[in-house]
């Protein structure tokens, strides 16, 4: 198959495995995760092949149907979408992998099959999101990603988790009511949905430069509400912490930050610079950026329940997110774009071996984890790894998104990015240190036994941990490849 059709490809192929699935899931539920697992890996490889395409080469456009733009829905492969469309692949593959045994645990076996079904579903929506450049298409693929996340948090169908769900789905409405407006603004004024016809309509349009920075105060809010920064993380913890285990890791790792990618192609095409209004938006972005460094950060602190306090951490690595997007300039988004990819490692990795974790305890207490990381040496050092790599300790993945950061602050000239990286290390050393400690060291001396997990369970851990120790030593080939994708949103 030809590079210039794989985008569009990857996408229907993923949709035509979720569309497929429902005829398996009520007679043949076990027959959904292999289903799942073949279509994922697929998806992998052509995701590996585009990136190597496109890396260096022009920016794929293609087609949907035959309809050229910007009458027809236009899909495209840069660096930036064939990395979200590997990243999104690739932890998929490892939590289907994780899954085996573990959803059973967790959900209703008569829910299992129709459980896959979503994850698909999901994974579709995702990677359209990825390579559409139609505002009413990312829309209708963020609907189909909010829906699908709302059923993987009720899986469970406890009492907790229904409610975390319906507190999801009713803030992620109002999320999508606000994009929606932003969305329609757009349209009012460009007469396009095609992003780059709509911004070209944009700036040739005569109206008031106040316009523009209510559109892109409508969309940061509406992603704001929908990804869980402070102060429209309401949501979050609940919904990351009554989740089953791999949909905790799919929520955090994944469906967040999926909404930043229309923001990120809105924001860095229509941001003028250098009127008041403009000036107001960039701070309004860097102060979310900040607060909810500080807040997640602060609130993580206080929990005893190791799942919200990973979910109470996603709340701050979104922060660093906003803080590279809001600095407006090419090492800004390039820091932003690098800790997209690190923090799904750090987070899959940390939820999934919790899960290892806590299993064995039968608590999510952390204070019942006393001794467990000597019963459980593998599941406990991977935890600790992408603990470190959290705080941000030197040669790991999460030192250099704090490198990356701080030293675009200060080519900016503002030491602040630089103070927030640093207070946010030490508060995440302040909250992940003593669960290592307590894992290690707590509780009375025990013999290693062995981690006594079957091979699916372990092997994901071992790649991720792998991952998170390749972009901390060997970040270049990373670099390169988001610093291209930065230059194209911000020459």
């Amino acid at each position: 198959m030809e590079a210039d059709s794989l985008p569009l490809a990857i996408v229907i192929f993923t949709f035509i495995g979720a569309f497929t699935m429902p005829f398996f899931a009520h007679w043949q539920p076990r027959v959904c995760r292999p289903m799942a697992l073949g279509v994922i890996g697929a998806d992998i490889v052509a995701a590996a092949y585009l990136l190597w395409s496109v890396f260096g080469s022009p920016v794929i456009h293609q087609d949907a149907g035959g309809w050229a733009p910007p009458v027809g829905i236009e899909i495209i492969g840069d660096p930036l979408a064939a990395v979200v469309l590997l990243l999104i692949s690739v932890i998929l593959f490892l939590v289907l992998l994780y899954a085996g045994g573990a959803v059973e645990r967790e959900i209703p076996p008569e829910r299992v099959g129709w459980y896959y079904v979503l994850v698909m579903l999901c994974a579709g929506g995702m990677m359209g999101m990825a390579v559409s450049n139609d505002l009413f298409n990312m829309y209708v693929l963020m609907e189909v990603i909010g829906l699908s996340a709302c059923a993987l948090v009720v899986a469970r169908g406890t009492k907790p988790s229904l409610t975390a769900g319906f507190k999801y789905l009713m803030l992620t409405t109002i999320g999508s009511g606000f994009l929606l407006f932003g969305i329609g603004l757009i349209y009012s004024i460009s007469g396009h949905l095609n992003i780059t016809f709509a911004v070209a309509g944009i700036l040739e349009a005569e109206h008031s430069d106040y316009l523009i920075w209510v559109v892109l105060a409508f969309m940061v809010v509406g992603v704001a509400v929908k990804s869980g920064v402070f102060p429209l993380h309401f949501w979050l913890p609940d919904a990351h912490s009554t989740a089953p285990t791999t949909s905790s890791a799919i929520l955090s790792g994944l469906v967040v930050k999926m909404y930043i990618l229309l923001l990120v192609r809105l924001l860095y095409q229509l941001y003028l610079g250098g009127d008041e209004q403009a000036l107001v938006l960039q701070r309004f972005v860097l102060l979310i950026g900040a607060a909810s460094l500080l807040f997640g950060s602060f609130a993580a602190l206080n929990q005893l329940d190791l799942k919200r306090l990973l979910a109470y951490s996603t709340v701050a690595q979104l922060g660093y997110i906003f803080l590279g997007l809001g600095m407006m300039t090419g090492a800004g988004l390039l820091a932003a774009f690098f800790h997209i990819v690190t923090h799904a490692t750090m987070k899959t990795l940390l939820f999934l071996s919790a899960g290892n974790l806590t299993g064995r305890v039968s608590s999510r207490k952390i204070v019942d984890l006393a001794g467990v990381g000597r019963q459980m040496p593998f599941s406990a050092a991977a935890f600790s790894l992408a603990a470190f790599s959290m705080i941000g300790f030197p040669l790991t993945a999460g030192f250099i998104t704090k490198y990356l950061l701080a030293m675009a602050g200060l080519e900016g000239g503002s030491p602040w990015p630089l103070i927030l990286v640093v207070a946010s290390g030490l508060l995440n050393a302040a909250y992940y240190l003593p669960v290592v400690v307590t894992m290690f060291f707590g509780g009375k001396a025990q013999p290693v036994k062995g981690d006594g997990m079957p091979l699916n369970r372990l092997l994901p851990l071992g790649v991720l941990a792998v991952g998170l120790i390749v972009l901390g030593l060997l970040p270049v080939t990373g670099y390169q490849i988001f610093e291209q994708a930065a230059q194209a949103l911000v020459p």
